[in-house]
């Protein structure tokens, strides 16, 4: 690979993962794409998951949407963050489905001449985005008056990992008392409220359709589940240079590390430009020949130090910083963060190969 930093995108882990899901349920599948479709690249992990037989696509912005349009994308798209009213034609003239969350979004939409399709969304207990049930009557009757048909519905969870709380209950029973409202006014309108966590449990939450992100990108944030699906992704880079420390000399920024002894190190062209957090100097690791290195140093912002010990390595030797040894999961702990986070740093100009 003549990239300094590159990403595999393993295909056969995609269409294991895609199977895995459809065992779970008979709901179309829609990929969430949003954020570069979790750092995968939007452009090539959407072609991949088109190829594979998703049904449709969830993106957050117009842009994303229109990005994928212009891929040669025809199957549905929806727009799960807010599409204000100078984006309207965009949506219109791409076949984009908006998400309407709010009165103001719905008067942009009423006054506009541009209607695309749109899905509400309703806020049932994570007050972000989305219509409260107090509101439900105004919206029918605004939508009735102005001859507007929704043809979807969708609400989200905010602690689909624990299935069985109250709190998460309650939300489905709001939703299925908004669904019925809506339904007696539009009977066509099609619902989701399931995520990858709801559609690996099978417990009750899969609609007419079930949005999944984490779970076709092989990195659900339940550790349950991980047994049955494969990261998609793996990120590399190679040593540039080899090195040897004399006792008592520093390496990078601030001093922090200071050798104890003679010790071999190596340069690696990576740094926190490219998603391997600063938080990971002298305590992260990656990976030589299955062997584990640790990261030695301030991290960069293009550059990383490691000890290379023993390790017969020279420049050019390839180095994992996500791969079969260290998953996302791994650094995402080291960090106390979700590997979704990372996965979503990490930067959209590296180059990306199928495999």
């Amino acid at each position: 690979m003549n990239y300094k930093v590159y990403i595999e995108l393993d295909k056969k882990a995609l269409t294991h993962n895609l199977a895995e899901i459809r065992r779970k349920t008979t709901a179309p599948v829609w990929a969430v794409v949003k954020s570069n479709a979790y750092g995968h690249g939007l452009i090539d992990f959407s072609r991949l998951a088109d190829k594979a037989g998703v049904d449709g696509f969830c993106v957050d912005s117009g842009f994303e949407g229109v990005k994928l349009r212009s891929d040669g994308v025809k199957k549905p798209i929806l727009v799960l963050g807010p599409t204000f009213s100078h984006h309207l034609e965009l949506a219109t003239k791409n076949k984009l489905i908006i998400t309407l969350t709010s009165h103001p979004a719905l008067t942009e939409l009423i006054r506009s001449k541009h209607k695309p399709e749109f899905h509400i969304k309703l806020d049932t207990g994570m007050n972000r985005q989305g219509f409260k049930p107090n509101e439900l009557d105004q919206l029918i009757k605004k939508l009735i008056k102005s001859n507007l048909t929704p043809i979807g519905v969708y609400s989200h969870l905010a602690d689909a990992k624990n299935l069985k709380s109250n709190f998460t209950l309650k939300q489905k029973k709001t939703f299925d008392e908004s669904l019925e409202k809506l339904k007696q006014k539009f009977p066509s309108i099609n619902s989701h409220l399931g995520s990858s966590i709801t559609t690996l449990s099978k417990k009750g939450f899969n609609y007419d359709l079930v949005r999944v992100g984490t779970a076709l990108y092989g990195v659900t944030p339940v550790e349950k589940y991980k047994a049955n699906l494969k990261p998609v992704l793996s990120l590399y880079s190679v040593i540039s240079d080899v090195k040897t420390l004399e006792k008592g000399e520093f390496v990078g920024y601030s001093l922090t590390y200071k050798a104890k002894a003679k010790t071999r190190i190596a340069i690696v062209p990576v740094g926190y430009w490219h998603g391997v957090n600063r938080d990971l100097s002298n305590k992260g690791r990656v990976y030589i020949q299955n062997k584990r290195i640790d990261i030695i140093g301030i991290i960069s912002m293009d550059l990383l130090t490691i000890n290379l010990k023993n390790i017969k390595a020279k420049r050019n030797t390839r180095v994992e910083i996500i791969g079969k040894n260290q998953s996302v999961w791994d650094l995402a702990k080291k960090l106390n963060t979700s590997p979704v986070e990372f996965l979503t740093r990490i930067n959209p100009l590296i180059y990306k190969n199928v495999k």
